[in-house]
């Protein structure tokens, strides 16, 4: 298993990226990570469309915002939030978690989902932190409940290993876990 802990948690941050293609800005993410307090954290990014980009999907910003709360010594997730607002439609969905009961309610679009909770299930968003947590004890091969769009999907974990990455620091080294829907479950 991947367990969120208190000792294995990403300490808090805030990160910025530009995003490019071809010497394009094409758009601007922002991420953090927020410790509340002892038993509380709160994970959100934003991204916004800049330049051409812009005119083809809006320049309104997507965010995700994951709350996370210290549960009997695993942290999980509480809530998921994703606001999405296109030119068209409004694809937002939000995940609310109830441990105690373990069931999930999602709603997407004019879907909604209640699903049976596991001790590793999470949304797309809190993978991330589950991955970055556990990076040198993440096997070969695994699979984890996501609910993404008022869906069950199971998402194999394939432990890349090692590989390079080419930066304009230099050459670094990094261990690459890489996430692939294998099934729908509903």
């Amino acid at each position: 298993s991947l367990p969120l802990t208190a000792p294995n948690m990403p300490p808090a941050f805030t990160a910025a990226y530009g995003l490019k293609l071809g010497g394009m800005n094409l758009g601007k993410l922002d991420v953090n990570l927020t410790q509340v307090d002892s038993e509380n954290w709160t994970y959100h990014s934003s991204l916004v469309a800049l330049g051409l980009a812009a005119i083809f999907v809006g320049s309104d910003a997507v965010t995700d915002t994951s709350k996370l709360q210290l549960l009997d010594g695993i942290i999980r997730p509480i809530s998921y939030e994703r606001i999405r607002i296109t030119k068209n439609a409004d694809k937002s969905e939000r995940v609310v978690y109830q441990w105690d009961k373990k069931l999930a309610q999602s709603e997407y679009k004019d879907r909604t989902l209640e699903v049976s909770l596991n001790d590793l299930t999470t949304d797309l968003f809190t993978m991330q932190l589950l991955i970055m947590a556990n990076i040198n004890n993440i096997p070969e091969k695994m699979t984890l409940p996501v609910i993404t769009k008022a869906k069950l999907k199971n998402y194999q974990i394939i432990n890349l290993g090692v590989v390079k990455l080419n930066t304009i620091y230099g050459c670094l080294l990094y261990t690459s876990p890489s996430p692939r829907d294998v099934e729908e479950s509903r």
